[in-house]
């Protein structure tokens, strides 16, 4: 077994359920490994980041590529588009496993029309819809959207580059989106992403994170 049994009762086999493992940080090499170990550590979700060098500089894989890394597993696909153009492309992940497909509010601030056309598209092809920010970005932007989404994913690390340190001014963000959830009753889960690891992840599920993105600490 990957994890052994000492490992798995210090980090709580629970957690495992609430970790995404991060596919791009795995060994490419030894994919299929990687996502064994996924799947036996108990985790749900398989995060899949589509960078497409423009909006974040750095380039990660496309749908081809996806759509055969969720054939060869039982995980569910939690896609998380960091990309230009996010309604163009949206066909392509229309992969069979795939949950949710999250999009970045950045890439169409201030197109209110262009937002809703992408939550219905994804509601029409049968995905939950997650929108996405930055940590420079302030939650009050999605205030009025909340309720239309179905994942709300904050990022605590600059998207694009696995094992960056968490900004922590960032976690407010979960607190706020946890305080705005209970009082309207919204449904919508909560999503961390950036520099997670065994040693912070119960913290943040007790500021009210649903699922968490874990890349290097869980691979490497």
């Amino acid at each position: 077994m990957w994890f052994s049994k000492s490992s798995r009762n210090q980090a709580g086999d629970d957690i495992f359920s609430k970790i995404a493992p991060s596919i791009f940080a795995c060994d490419f090499t030894d994919i299929l490994n990687s996502i064994k170990k996924a799947e036996i550590s108990g985790c749900k979700y398989l995060h899949l980041d589509i960078m497409d060098g423009h909006f974040v500089p750095n380039i990660s894989f496309g749908p081809k590529i996806s759509s055969e890394i969720l054939d060869k597993t039982i995980l569910l696909g939690d896609v998380h588009l960091m990309i230009e153009n996010p309604l163009f492309f949206l066909d392509m992940f229309n992969h069979k496993n795939v949950q949710f497909i999250t999009v970045h509010f950045e890439s169409f601030v201030e197109e209110e029309k262009k937002l809703i056309d992408i939550i219905d598209k994804i509601h029409s092809l049968g995905k939950k819809a997650g929108v996405s920010i930055k940590p420079a970005t302030d939650i009050k932007i999605l205030i009025h959207y909340l309720e239309l989404f179905d994942l709300v994913l904050v990022m605590t690390v600059e998207p694009g580059f696995s094992g960056q340190k968490m900004i922590e001014p960032a976690l407010d963000k979960i607190d706020k989106l946890q305080d705005i959830r209970r009082s309207k009753s919204y449904s919508y889960m909560i999503e961390a992403d950036g520099g997670i690891n065994f040693e912070n992840a119960r913290s943040l599920i007790k500021r009210g994170a649903d699922l968490l993105v874990m890349g290097s600490a869980f691979f490497k």
